[in-house]
């Protein structure tokens, strides 16, 4: 088994040809410069040695000149195998020292192992000694010549490295400002409660964390001069902002770099203020206060409108490539985002308060009405009695025998009477409720007698009219905890209304059923807890309601008819008492109809006990 010598001061190299060797059957040593692979070598001759020439210690030129000046290893065949000396000086100088064969990095195994083999083979059959270079002094002079020239080289690499490293440390320095700068102005946001104080926290945090020499904000305003008003600022600025004058219209002021980030909408950058002509306006004031370079970038709200400018000014020139440009586009558009937010905040404030305030309004104008309803149905009651009163004695006869015709008369006043007297108490029980003395006394009472009752009380309204009731009721016995005299006013209320908008001689009817309450469509915001529950409804064949209607018509004061064009009697207030009733016992009422003309179904549902 033949052994090969590997001097290479890589280890990776080192490790990938002993792999390469003895995987192909040889034996191998491994050293990791010259001096070690002689010292190797003259302890143990090896059949070939294959050696790198970029080596600590010795390289591989003074290495191949000793191995061919020693007598004991100058027949043993060296090879080359190098990836820094690859010029053909290099090559030619390292063939001219004895070497017998010179490979340059990287090689396919088999291409490595076939030179391998070759150069055994022909050192075998040759038995001849390798060939160093004769004149010494030659050797040296080629030797340094190499040697400086790679030197040279690797200086030359060795500064375009160091540059390009700056350069990048340059560029991560101004990149790692601008995130900074970007991460402060995202704190910021979390807290800002006031459009100024965070215009300004965004201009600081700008300098502080960036190191820039200005940061200032500009609102664009809508007048007449299209002016950019500077509102925030932080840093070495001695009235610099004073001397701008600066607008978004196409003028000559407006044509700079401010004025045309508002008009585009894109960001603007002058990296050498010097010699920038579009900044020869402010260029005098820029260079006395030592800014060299600048960035406008516009403040632009969702809906693509420029509100105004961030600009930040730095004293190097061409401080703003396009990372670190595009992390400050970034920071504006934050910036834009806070103070959208911020103004949409105390917009929202501002209509809290008035919603409040006018709520509040209200809220006295309702009890003034109350008031009012409550004194104007009180002062009314006390003379509508009287009046009602001395009506009946007249009618009785009691003053006098009357005509006919006086009868008559005297009826129709009392009539009138009667339902200015509903009027009135219909005033005072919606006055008692607004006043939040509306006193429910519940007791337990058969619905069904209940309804019977109301029936009878309310039966001579219909056949006024020529109306029948007809009563549908699913259950003979049913008790419920309620105040006997409120249902009674309620299903009254509902009753006078289905009558007095029925025609003459049509039906009215009358129900009430026992249900489970899942069964049950009860209208939203309604939801019973109880198992059980009791259905009253009443059902005519009047004019109908419209769709857009059923809700209101619970309001107060509410009339589906026109005022300039009612037929019916009524100020709206009888089917607001029934569902503040209902609603007092925990129940619920709604109407439903199919339109106009089809008549309409009033349901209570009451909680059984």
């Amino acid at each position: 088994m033949k052994t090969i010598l590997v001097a290479d001061d890589n280890e990776n190299n080192r490790y990938l040809l002993d792999k390469l060797l003895t995987g192909s059957g040889f034996k191998t040593l491994l050293a990791k410069n010259g001096a070690e692979a002689l010292e190797t070598a003259r302890k143990q001759k090896p059949d070939l040695i294959i050696a790198d020439i970029l080596m600590p210690v010795m390289d591989g030129f003074e290495l191949c000149r000793q191995w061919k000046a020693d007598s004991s290893l100058k027949s043993i065949p060296f090879v080359v195998y190098t990836a820094t000396y690859t010029e053909p000086k290099d090559e030619q100088l390292m063939l001219d020292l004895g070497a017998d064969r010179f490979i340059i990095k990287p090689q396919q195994p088999e291409a490595i192992m076939e030179i391998i083999r070759e150069v055994l083979e022909k050192a075998g059959a040759s038995h001849t000694a390798g060939k160093p270079l004769g004149n010494e002094m030659e050797s040296l002079r080629r030797y340094n010549s190499v040697l400086f020239s790679k030197l040279e080289h690797k200086f030359l690499e060795l500064e375009t490295e160091i540059k390009e490293r700056g350069r990048a440390e340059e560029n991560l320095y101004r990149v790692n400002r601008a995130l900074k700068a970007l991460s402060k102005i995202n704190q910021t946001l979390l807290h800002a409660d006031n459009e100024l104080q965070f215009m300004h926290d965004v201009c600081r945090n700008i300098i502080e964390a960036g190191g820039y020499a200005l940061a200032w904000i500009g609102l664009a305003e809508n007048d007449g001069n299209k002016t950019v008003r500077p509102v925030a600022q932080y840093g070495y600025e001695e009235g610099f902002l004073d001397t701008l004058d600066i607008t978004w219209a196409d003028t000559e002021r407006g044509r700079g770099p401010i004025g045309t980030c508002v008009r585009t909408g894109r960001p603007v950058v002058q990296n050498d203020i010097l010699n920038d002509p579009n900044f020869i306006p402010w260029r005098e004031n820029a260079l006395k206060r030592g800014y060299a370079s600048s960035a406008g970038l516009p403040l632009t709200q969702e809906n693509g409108k420029v509100i105004g400018v961030l600009n930040v000014y730095a004293k190097e020139p061409n401080a703003f490539d396009e990372e670190e440009l595009g992390l400050f586009k970034e920071l504006a558009d934050d910036s834009a985002y806070g103070i959208t937010m911020l103004r949409m905040k105390k917009d929202y404030s501002a209509a809290v308060n008035e919603l409040r305030n006018n709520y509040e309004k209200l809220k006295e104008l309702d009890r003034m009405k109350s008031n009012f309803l409550s004194i104007i149905s009180h002062e009314l009651r006390t003379p509508v009695t009287v009046i009602k009163g001395y009506l009946a004695f007249l009618l009785k006869g009691v003053a006098d025998e009357l005509t006919p015709k006086q009868k008559a008369f005297l009826g129709i006043a009392d009539s009138n009477v009667t339902r200015l007297t509903n009027v009135i108490n219909e005033l005072v029980d919606v006055s008692k409720i607004k006043a939040g003395i509306l006193n429910i006394e519940k007791q337990d009472n058969n619905i069904v007698e209940l309804l019977n009752d109301t029936v009878k009380d309310i039966e001579y309204i219909a056949q006024q009219k020529n109306i029948t009731i007809e009563k549908e009721f699913g259950v003979d016995f049913l008790v419920l905890n309620v105040d006997r005299n409120k249902i009674h006013q309620a299903v009254s209320n509902l009753i006078t209304n289905a009558v007095k908008f029925s025609p003459e001689y049509s039906a009215i009817k009358i129900g009430v059923r026992k249900e489970k309450t899942g069964k049950i469509r009860l209208p939203d915001g309604h939801n019973f807890k109880c198992g059980d529950c009791a259905e009253i409804y009443v059902q005519d064949k009047g004019d109908g309601i419209e769709q857009k209607y059923l809700k209101k018509i619970f309001e107060d004061f509410f009339q589906v008819e026109d005022a300039n064009n009612r037929k019916h009697e009524g100020v709206g207030l009888g089917l607001s008492i029934v569902k503040k009733i209902v609603d007092a016992h925990g129940g619920a009422v709604w109407a439903e109809s199919e339109g106009l003309g089809k008549g309409a179904i009033f349901r209570i549902v009451l909680p059984c006990r």
